[in-house]
């Protein structure tokens, strides 16, 4: 749609009122002007979209948008490919097309004949009623043309100035009765869509005193009233677009919308879970038939007997799916099943190895060195996947010591004896906490900052693609203006998005927010606006959408790993991480985690640096959008 610069997602209708707003017009103006419009150019149902409309059919609207405020001056370059004579169609195809049918090498040509054809019905009915057939004012039989003060009446000039883009106004107005009619002294000679002001009988003040240039003297207080009304239905007539263009593209809006939402459950579900069902090896040389003999109560079981099945009962039942235990013969069964990507290790019980526990514990510091080797239980993992195999050590560890108080409880000892020498407890969050609970945070704001930052960067080269931002500009709206119906329309998404994912999070998932909840969602809104306002700036620099995705792409992904989302800021050389903290994302990140994990308000130090510095980010970004914005436009 460049060429007629129209919203092709909106209707005829939208589009007449979207550019009478910004023209400050009343709603009865626009209505009555669209009404006279639609009649006039032969407009389709108006509440058909621009998309569906025909070449023509398009032409003609961009021909009445552009007429919708009764300009003083209409510059029209190629406005349509059809020919129109006193409000009526007389031609509407391809130039080409044109020339090929009439067999002309010119297309005034085609006008001329076509104007001619037009003519031919009301010069007929002049000839007859002064009973002269021969076409001729002075009766002699010639073809002269020429009338009785000697003038040359020629048919091609009449042609002519019948197509004229200025015809008689009581032929091109057929709803000139609802008007006021103009006097014969303000009548100009030449009118038709050169509009004087036509106001519905009623409107105490025409239109145009209201948007005239040279004002009558007024205070300042009304000066700047008017400028605020104007500018105020610039704003709404920019927001109501965007909605407009927003809603009618489904696809679009599931995506922008609902896809941080998805993106928070997916990663709820998938990142910080425990891993299930991991094939592991045994090798319980001890018992070979481990399986049925294990599988009894051992409760009851005497001090020291059957160590290695309490051991094994404590960890398939401790951690539920999270281990698959597999019998095995010997270890290198076992090896060969975890070179194959079969299994994930495997855990060996010697011969008599209750009984070498039991020597071992009996004479303690004394014991000889074949008791130590026979008591101990060996276990070789693949390592190669590095969380796989901290959750299995993890697993294996807490069971083992389970297993361990568990069987100095049967020999009427104190569990204590069996404990590490040292205690830990948390003073925020959980001994247990998820990793989930540690990475949800980051994602969320991740995920909001690049949606909104590709959904404005598309649409702002949507609008300038299409021509739609150049024709709206030339029409008096402002950059400022532009800016804030985005900050308007993306700000309501961004809310939007914000509520949804953390609603899923805190009710489908049990995210326990420690702090307060509205100053969470306050975070995740500043850091959507955030995104936006890099949106806007990636729009107004890249031509197209391709260049826009890939420059966001590369605002996106270093920010995911050098925000701290993934793996700690501690981990990163100091260098790095004093440069992650100038980032956007990096301090709020840890904002939105310390409200969420520590309970932590927005004046302490661990929250407020997060929110000074996205806030900062999202204003520079609009004042180098709003520079660049303005350079342009001197262009």
């Amino acid at each position: 749609m460049r060429d007629i610069a129209l919203y092709e997602y909106l209707t005829i209708k939208e589009i007449l009122q979207y550019f009478g707003r910004i023209f400050g017009m009343t709603t009865s103006e626009i209505d009555g002007q669209t009404e006279f419009l639609v009649n006039f150019l032969q407009l389709p149902n108006r509440n058909k979209q621009i998309n569906t409309l025909s070449g023509g059919q398009a032409r003609r609207s961009s021909l009445a948008a552009s007429l919708i405020h009764d300009p003083q001056l209409l510059i029209l370059d190629e406005p349509t490919i059809g020919l129109m004579r006193n409000g009526r169609l007389l031609a509407e195809k391809a130039p080409e097309t044109l020339l090929k049918e009439h067999n002309a090498h010119l297309l005034e040509d085609i006008v001329l004949k076509l104007c001619r054809n037009d003519l031919s019905p009301s010069l007929d009915s002049h000839k007859n009623s002064n009973g002269n057939g021969n076409g001729n004012s002075n009766g002699n039989g010639n073809n002269n043309n020429n009338g009785k003060n000697g003038k040359r009446n020629d048919l091609v000039a009449e042609a002519l100035s019948e197509i004229s883009f200025y015809s008689r106004i009581n032929k091109m107005l057929p709803l000139s009765r609802f008007y006021k009619q103009e006097t014969s002294q303000d009548k100009p000679e030449v009118v038709g869509l050169k509009f004087q002001q036509t106001v519905p009988i009623g409107d105490a003040e025409p239109m145009r005193k209201r948007h005239s240039s040279i004002k009558r003297r007024q205070s300042f207080i009304d000066t700047l009233s008017d400028d605020m009304w104007f500018r105020v239905s610039r704003i709404r007539a920019l927001t109501v677009r965007n909605y407009l263009n927003f809603f009618r593209n489904p696809v679009f809006v599931l995506g922008v919308v609902f896809l941080p939402s998805v993106q928070m459950i997916l990663t709820s579900l998938i990142v910080g879970q425990d891993p299930q069902h991991m094939r592991f090896g045994v090798a319980n040389h001890e018992f070979p038939d481990w399986e049925d003999r294990c599988s009894k109560d051992l409760s009851s079981n005497v001090c020291g007997a059957e160590l290695s099945c309490r051991y094994l009962n404590q960890l398939k039942y401790q951690n539920g799916d999270f281990f698959d235990l597999v019998p095995v013969e010997k270890e290198s069964d076992a090896v060969d099943e975890v070179r194959l990507g079969k299994m994930w290790g495997y855990i060996s019980f010697p011969d008599n190895y209750s009984d070498y526990v039991g020597y071992r514990s009996a004479h303690g510091l004394y014991a000889d060195n074949e008791t130590l080797e026979n008591s101990i239980v060996k276990l070789r993992l693949d390592m190669s996947h590095y969380l796989a195999g901290v959750f299995m050590i993890n697993n294996l560890f807490r069971s083992f010591q389970e297993y361990l108080k568990g069987s100095i409880t049967t020999c009427g000892g104190n569990p204590m004896e069996v404990e590490l020498p040292f205690n830990y407890s948390a003073v925020y969050g959980s001994v247990d906490s998820r990793y989930m609970e540690y990475i949800i945070p980051g994602a969320l704001i991740l995920i909001i900052y690049l949606i909104t930052l590709c959904s404005c960067a598309v649409s702002v080269i949507g609008d300038r693609k299409q021509g739609t931002l150049d024709r709206s500009r030339v029409a008096g709206i402002q950059t400022f203006d532009i800016m804030i119906s985005y900050f308007i329309t993306e700000g309501t998404t961004v809310l939007f998005q914000a509520a949804l994912g953390a609603s899923i999070l805190i009710l489908g998932f049990n995210l326990e927010v420690q702090g307060s909840t509205a100053l969470f969602l306050l975070v995740c809104i500043i850091t959507g606006l955030c995104g936006q306002a890099s949106g806007l700036l990636i729009g107004i620099l890249c031509p197209d959408e391709v260049e826009a995705l890939f420059l966001g792409m590369f605002f996106y992904l270093p920010m995911m790993l050098l925000a701290g989302v993934i793996w700690p800021l501690e981990a990163m050389p100091v260098a790095l991480r004093y440069f992650s903290y100038c980032l956007p994302l990096t301090l709020t990140c840890e904002s939105l985690r310390s409200i969420t994990s520590r309970g932590l308000g927005l004046l302490h130090p661990k929250v407020w640096p997060g929110v000074a510095v996205v806030s900062t980010w999202t204003v520079a970004f609009w004042i180098i959008a709003l520079c660049i914005f303005r350079s342009l436009k001197k262009q």
